[in-house]
């Protein structure tokens, strides 16, 4: 993740805070990252997946549960 990614999620846990009278911004920053991230993990196990046809059943379950960290 660049500092540009995390500058934009930093302000975007500050609205978040400030829109619910909050004084700490790091959860909602922290739980901005954890999101980021799995989706860039989600990213890079379908692209392990394309290319071994032959385990794709492990790479779908492994996405699976990490979108069901994100409620999805």
């Amino acid at each position: 993740m660049t500092r540009d990614e995390l500058d934009k999620l930093w302000q975007q846990a500050l609205q978040t805070s400030v829109a619910a009278g909050e004084e700490f911004i790091r959860y909602h920053f922290a739980e901005l990252v954890a999101k980021a991230e799995r989706r860039e993990c989600v990213i890079a196990c379908e692209g392990v997946e394309q290319a071994t046809e032959s385990q794709s059943w492990v790479v779908a379950n492994c996405v699976a549960d990490i979108l069901a960290r994100d409620g999805k």
